[in-house]
């Protein structure tokens, strides 16, 4: 039986990220890869700034990419939407933008398979 896992995280006010940096980095259309903390003190890796790939939606080239980083890395991972009515824990995420999140610590080797996929301009902060 398979059972679904609703993550939902918080930020801490004390985080040392420049977040208005990383949101400019986002509105150049780069791929960025941010490993925070959770209030528990828990690491995750969000990936933003993935776009559409020929006829496929930007959720859907998402959704294929955690498919198959899960399935050779085996960790938790969603698509996500920050959607716009909702309280915003993630400033660098554009409002209404999908992005992925990785339970736990997984920037290098997300990097290392976004750059055999063919992905380039990838940007990492941690």
């Amino acid at each position: 039986m398979t059972s679904k896992v609703d993550v939902t995280t918080y930020f801490s006010d004390s985080e040392e990220e420049n977040e208005d940096e990383l949101k400019e980095v986002v509105d150049d259309n780069k791929i960025v890869i941010v490993v925070k903390k959770t209030k528990k003190g828990k690491e995750g890796t969000y990936l933003t700034g993935i776009t559409a790939k020929e006829d496929k939606a930007v959720k859907v080239v998402l959704n294929d990419l955690k498919q198959e980083f899960v399935k050779k890395n085996s960790t938790g991972c969603a698509v996500k939407e920050n959607k716009p009515d909702t309280k915003n824990f993630l400033s660098f995420i554009p409002k209404g933008g999908f992005y992925l999140f990785l339970q736990g610590e997984h920037d290098k080797k997300l990097q290392e398979f976004l750059e055999q996929k063919g992905y380039s301009d990838i940007i990492v902060r941690s």
